[in-house]
């Protein structure tokens, strides 16, 4: 994670699926709201129940070492389609976590 994002996970953040095939970085209290509007947009039919299967389902609590990095679980990197170089954005009150070459 670059040095100006650290800080806001210092207590730990959620790694889950995002929109477009990234990997989207939440802090701890961000991925708490993000899946409560999940959760509750399920209540409304089959297409947003899957969603939150997707989401809620595939997301990960982890932990930023001292130097930076996270480790991805390997299924999030598969959806996501990352080899070996990334772009890390800060997109609003998440991070997004894209595949060099896309």
């Amino acid at each position: 994670m670059p040095v100006d994002f650290r800080a806001g996970l210092a207590d730990g953040c959620h790694v889950a699926p995002g929109l477009d095939s990234c990997i989207t970085v939440y802090p701890e209290e961000t991925f708490e709201r993000v899946r409560a509007r999940v959760t509750e947009g399920a209540r409304r039919g089959t297409r947003q129940r899957n969603v939150a299967r997707a989401f809620i389902g595939n997301s990960r609590r982890v932990e930023v070492d001292r130097q930076g990095r996270v480790a991805l679980p390997s299924m999030l990197r598969e959806l996501a389609g990352l080899d070996r170089e990334v772009v890390v954005v800060g997109v609003d009150e998440r991070i997004e976590i894209w595949d060099l070459a896309r």
